[in-house]
């Protein structure tokens, strides 16, 4: 005899708290370490001739200790997909994402500023991993796909305030086909609060 499934009401019911149980689990931080966490607004974009995707990314920032990586980061991208072949009415369909990333220790590679003010310029390495769901999709990918991307980047900014980040690198597309695309993403990101 073969055990009855659960009623539905009962898988929703799951399936709702174990979304909420990893949003508790991104958003929650000691009150110490908000101090060096944050949130960033930026664009990305793949880049390249034909079909590419562009659009908004919004990230919450939060500080990390695991060997190399100084932050790691969690968030979501909305955007289309635009004909780079056309200059009008090329935008089509519409894609959304859920992203994790790590971030490296930025090393300085120079300084700007008076010796009480002092900006700086950094390099890192950025480790993503994406889930995207789109309509109307023009990619060989299809509707859904997974992308994983290093990230090389230069920041620009003043430790524990408002910093720019460029980043650009190779992601990894995996769907119904699996193609690499250069991916470039311009963000500015903001302590939640001062140190």
């Amino acid at each position: 005899m073969a055990p009855e499934a659960a009623p539905l009401r009962r898988m929703n019911v799951r399936r709702s708290m174990i979304t909420m149980s990893f949003a508790v689990l991104a958003l929650s931080t000691p009150l110490t370490a908000q101090s060096r966490g944050g949130w960033a607004a930026g664009l990305a974009t793949t880049l390249g001739s034909g079909w590419q995707f562009e659009g908004a990314d919004f990230r919450l920032l939060r500080p990390a200790a695991l060997g190399p990586f100084e932050e790691y980061s969690v968030g979501v991208r909305l955007g289309a997909f635009y004909d780079e072949a056309q200059i009008l009415g090329s935008a089509r369909g519409f894609v959304g994402a859920l992203t994790v990333a790590t971030r490296t220790k930025t090393v300085t590679l120079g300084e700007v500023g008076t010796e009480v003010d002092v900006s700086r310029v950094g390099f890192d390495v950025s480790v993503e991993v994406a889930g995207y769901a789109a309509a109307n999709s023009p990619l060989p990918e299809g509707s859904g796909w997974f992308s994983a991307a290093l990230l090389p980047g230069v920041r620009f900014g003043r430790d524990g305030q408002m910093a720019a980040a460029l980043v650009v690198g190779p992601a990894v597309f995996v769907g119904r086909e699996t193609n690499v695309r250069a991916f470039l993403s311009l963000r500015v990101e903001f302590p939640l609060a001062p140190r």
